[in-house]
């Protein structure tokens, strides 16, 4: 009885518990569909260093940090999220 028991909670259940889980899951959104309409977007960003505007790729070092330090901008990237319409 107890290989019995121990057969059932180490290998039938979470078989079972996988199982159940994997024919439960979420609905596919294949079936979504955008309503009609036309619609714009802009985004309007600039890029700013102690408030002038921004020199990529100079080749000398034309900003300077508040400890005093020089540096120049090779490489700007940008992470835009949670955009919203409504």
């Amino acid at each position: 009885m107890k290989k019995q028991t121990k057969f059932l909670f180490n290998y039938l259940f979470p078989l079972v518990l996988i199982a159940a889980l994997f024919f439960t899951a979420c609905d596919d959104d294949d079936n979504f569909v955008a309503p009609m309409g036309s619609y714009q977007a802009s985004f309007n960003m600039k890029q700013m260093v102690n408030g002038m505007a921004l020199q990529m790729n100079t080749s000398n070092k034309p900003y300077t940090t508040a400890k005093g330090q020089k540096f120049n901008v090779d490489l700007l990237q940008y992470l835009i999220s949670d955009i919203t319409f409504f």
